[in-house]
């Protein structure tokens, strides 16, 4: 229930036969912020549920229209989701779920593969004991976790990967950390002095404000830890490809010492046989869809 009750972040509306009559019909909607400006809001339909009985009378357009409506009335809401980033109930509509069709219907384009128009985008699971042994060669990029010195910087990286690859919210969720013990909990990649790469960890059940948005590692199982929010400065793809690897063995590695035997990473796009190559599984895909108003 803490998904819901987020005081300032979220608006749901139901539908009810009578003003005293029992519940029909359910939309959870938040707003949050789309970068580090605070200027611009994402108001996210989240999940519209309709009692199994009373589908296909009208209750979901109805809790749509009205979710719609309702961020036309916060000054800022300039872009809107279908499915939520922070807190996470679902990325966006499940690949191939019978509601497509509904949601095109109304105007949510999800055709295409570029970023808000459809692409895919995916959660992955890695078991620990199916992640590669031995180690990888050194690429001259060390990884430690972040501290006070660092996390400045940290966020002017998150801030820029945030607007090149248009990454909703994430700023936020690196933000929430500041003055925290949960600061440690993310991981940078140096080259020199220069951070080359960040990724934030968590574990279920931690003051770690991620594990409260993002539910799913806990459903997984007790022992699933995730990682969220991958930011990598180097364009080059054979670069990007090596420091994501050695990225991701460090995560493995601070989660390992807190009693995780698995990793979960929530909202990735492509990579597919990459993450595959390296043991990992696809555990939900979904469609990033949203527009611009």
């Amino acid at each position: 229930m803490s998904l819901l009750q987020r005081d300032g972040y979220a608006k749901h509306l139901v539908a009810r036969g009578s003003e005293t009559g029992p519940i029909l019909g359910f939309c959870a909607t938040y707003i949050t912020y789309l970068d580090s400006k605070g200027e611009v809001l994402v108001g996210s339909i989240a999940a519209i549920v309709v009692e199994a009985s009373h589908r296909g009378r009208g209750i979901g357009r109805i809790l749509h229209d009205a979710g719609l409506k309702e961020f036309s009335k916060t000054r800022g809401v300039s872009r809107l989701q279908l499915g939520s980033t922070f807190p996470r109930l679902l990325y966006g509509l499940p690949v191939d779920h019978p509601a497509e069709g509904w949601f095109r219907r109304r105007d949510w384009n999800m055709d295409c593969n570029a970023a808000g128009t459809g692409q895919e985008v995916a959660d992955w699971v890695l078991a620990f004991n199916e992640w590669p042994t031995g180690g990888f060669p050194p690429i001259g990029v060390t990884f430690q976790p972040c501290g006070d010195m660092e996390f400045d910087r940290v966020l002017e990286i998150v801030e820029q990967d945030s607007e090149r690859n248009g990454n909703m919210a994430w700023y936020d969720q690196y933000a929430k950390l500041a003055d925290s013990m949960s600061m440690s909990d993310i991981v940078i990649g140096l080259r020199g002095d220069a951070i080359v790469a960040t990724a934030i960890t968590y574990v279920m059940r931690s003051e770690n404000p991620s594990a409260d948005d993002i539910p799913w590692a806990g459903a997984i199982s007790e022992d699933t830890g995730g990682v969220t929010c991958i930011c990598i400065t180097d364009n080059d793809p054979s670069r990007r490809d090596s420091i994501m690897v050695r990225l991701l063995d460090a995560c493995i590695q601070g989660l390992r010492q807190r009693g995780m035997g698995r990793m979960y990473i929530d909202a990735a796009k492509g990579g597919d046989a990459g993450f595959q190559s390296i043991g990992f599984q696809k555990w939900a895909r979904y469609r990033d869809v949203w527009r611009d108003v």
